[in-house]
């Protein structure tokens, strides 16, 4: 992930962080909560902000490591932060896991293009196998600082299957926030699996 994004998050941290912890994972999720693991699993939440998402299902009773390059979030939550970004993820692969299930929430479009196909390999070679990958997709604009870039129609799907994952369910989900709300901000969740 570029640095100026980063640095977008770092200087606006403040206000995000009560924005962010507001949101209850469990209705932010409910679209898609079918596909989250039923019992204790190893769980990897990349981008995780800050640790809204881990600091849930830690207390379901998950182990949770969660990836998270912008320093101003990764405080006040217990929980196992690794500093780690986009798309190399380099210290998370150094730990030599797989994870049962992976989070990427609101993350995937601040990588660019071009680095997508990259990322993507990573995340995959992280995922154990009958693993799950969860991740929502954001369509519409975004602050200058914080820069999203568009997504072409199926292009994560075919991403996907170039890593030998198939999507497994997809869903449109409207925004949480007024402020996206009213720039006509969508998302969209995906659920990815090994493919076969």
């Amino acid at each position: 992930m570029a640095d100026r994004i980063l640095e977008g998050y770092a200087a606006a941290a403040k206000t995000l962080r009560p924005r962010y912890d507001a949101i209850d994972p469990a209705l932010y999720y409910a679209a898609v909560l079918a596909h989250f693991p039923q019992k204790p699993s190893q769980i990897l939440d990349i981008g995780a902000g800050t640790g809204r998402d881990a600091a849930w299902l830690a207390g379901l009773g998950h182990e949770v490591l969660a990836v998270e390059p912008v320093a101003a979030f990764r405080v006040g939550k217990a929980l196992t932060w690794l500093d780690d970004r986009l798309p190399d993820l380099r210290k998370t692969r150094a730990l030599g896991r797989t994870f049962d299930f992976i989070l990427m929430n609101a993350v995937f479009q601040h990588v660019k293009p071009a680095a997508r196909a990259a990322a993507l390999r990573n995340i995959a070679g992280l995922l154990a196998q009958g693993g799950r990958i969860v991740l929502s997709l954001r369509h519409g604009p975004s602050a200058e600082t914080r820069r999203a870039y568009p997504f072409k129609t199926g292009e994560v799907d075919k991403l996907a299957a170039a890593c030998g994952l198939a999507t497994l369910f997809q869903c449109k989900r409207r925004t949480v926030g007024a402020a996206n709300k009213a720039a006509g901000v969508r998302w969209e969740f995906m659920v990815l699996g090994w493919a076969g």
